[in-house]
């Protein structure tokens, strides 16, 4: 007789906001599985972990910033209110995630994480990153929402326009304004 097959329990799981803005033209051919319209698909996003676990660590309330190259290299900043061990854990999670896809990790370092959401725009920043972005609207003057995208971090996909995205380090710098920007929901789950 076969043997039934047990659910394995979820290592990881997280619920929160995602934004994410990059170099690419509106909207981002990543998220639609296509390589980027920019040679080098440099980003900034934000990860605000409202619930969540890795293992038994408790993730909720932790904040990151990841900056990165697509395929490259990846910096996290984690929330300064972090534990070390809630720190390792975010990070252990947004890589299992897939959301540097293959990135090097250059860093972790905590930081302020400052957010501020409006009407109008969206910005956050760390000590070496900022971005502010604004919302696109369609013909009606209402929001562009895109639907139905395979990713966990695409759920309720708004298109928003970059006004300010930066990362200037020792090692890496970037600036670049009117590409894309994305607010959406995260749920996302796994081994």
């Amino acid at each position: 007789m076969p043997r039934l097959a047990l659910a394995q329990p979820q290592q990881w799981a997280i619920e929160g906001n995602f934004a994410e803005i990059c170099s690419c033209d509106l909207p981002c051919p990543c998220n639609f599985g296509s390589p980027p319209n920019h040679p080098q698909c440099e980003a900034n996003a934000l990860v605000e972990i409202e619930k969540g676990h890795r293992g038994e660590v408790k993730l909720d309330g932790v904040a990151v910033v990841v900056t990165y190259r697509l395929g490259d290299w990846a910096k996290y900043y984690v929330s300064d209110t972090a534990s070390d061990e809630q720190t390792k854990a975010a990070v252990d999670v947004l890589e299992r995630a897939k959301v540097t896809e293959g990135a090097q990790m250059l860093s972790i370092e905590k930081a302020k994480i400052r957010v501020e959401r409006t009407a109008t725009s969206v910005k956050f920043s760390v000590p070496e990153s900022a971005v502010e972005i604004e919302p696109v609207k369609g013909q009606d003057g209402k929001l562009i929402k895109i639907e139905n995208l395979p990713s966990p971090f695409l759920i309720d996909y708004t298109q928003y326009r970059s006004i300010t995205n930066r990362h200037a380090s020792k090692d890496k710098n970037f600036n670049y304004s009117g590409t894309n920007g994305i607010v959406a929901r995260v749920a996302a789950s796994g081994p």
